[in-house]
């Protein structure tokens, strides 16, 4: 069951006992992101029996809004606590709201530890961050190859080349983008200047002539 907190006030976060039985969303904060700039949202809460506040496992949606799941452990003592939402850029806190909270006594004792929930929620988006990472580097080092004609492009899931059915444009079966491995060389037009690496800065440099060469010169040269 979802709830969408609206304003200030009491927040009802269930029954003692219960786990992900409800969540509470915060659309606020998406207007606090269009305010503000770029930060962080942050749900401090205080339990009922006046222990430590420790950090809520907030999830957040496209749109901004802050969704806050509630667990057995943010249920396990009765009573009337209260909870801070924050919206910090850096180290600081730039604006923040206070909200009661009411957890009602149930017929089995709660249980977990809130801080606990917490840390797993944070080791468990480490390990996603992480193979996020592995796979980037791993698509990194393996890039797309050209076999058989076509573009291959390396599966992790496989752990070799798969072909994507993608042809090499003017390459055909068995194409190339290396013009020393083409064949039928030798015909008209195969190989233009600029196709050909140096071609093009190589016959720039070569200087004009000095003076127009003489048809009698030219025959002197060619009989030499």
């Amino acid at each position: 069951m979802r709830t969408i907190v609206k304003g200030p006030g009491t927040l009802y976060l269930g029954k003692q006992g219960e786990n992900l039985a409800r969540e509470l969303a915060f659309p606020e904060t998406a207007a606090w992101a269009a305010e503000l700039g770029a930060g962080t949202v942050q749900l401090l809460c205080r339990p009922p029996d006046g222990g430590r506040a420790y950090p809520a496992a907030l999830e957040l949606e496209e749109d901004g809004t802050a969704v806050w799941p509630i667990s057995a452990a943010d249920v396990a003592q009765p009573g009337c606590g209260c909870c801070e939402l924050r919206w910090c850029a850096g180290d600081r806190v730039v604006k923040s709201r206070t909200y009661a909270t009411y957890v009602a006594e149930g017929l089995t004792p709660g249980g977990g530890d809130p801080w606990a929930d917490y840390l797993e929620k944070v080791l468990a988006a480490g390990a996603s961050a992480l193979e996020a990472a592995a796979r980037a580097e791993n698509a990194a080092v393996h890039s797309p190859i050209i076999r058989d004609g076509s573009w291959w492009v390396w599966d992790p899931a496989l752990g070799d080349y798969t072909d994507t059915g993608s042809g090499v444009s003017g390459g055909g079966e068995g194409g190339t983008l290396d013009h020393r491995a083409l064949t039928h060389r030798d015909g008209e037009n195969q190989h233009p200047i600029a196709s050909i690496t140096g071609l093009a800065e190589a016959v720039g440099s070569i200087p004009p002539p000095t003076r127009p060469i003489t048809n009698i010169e030219l025959e002197e040269l060619m009989h030499e």
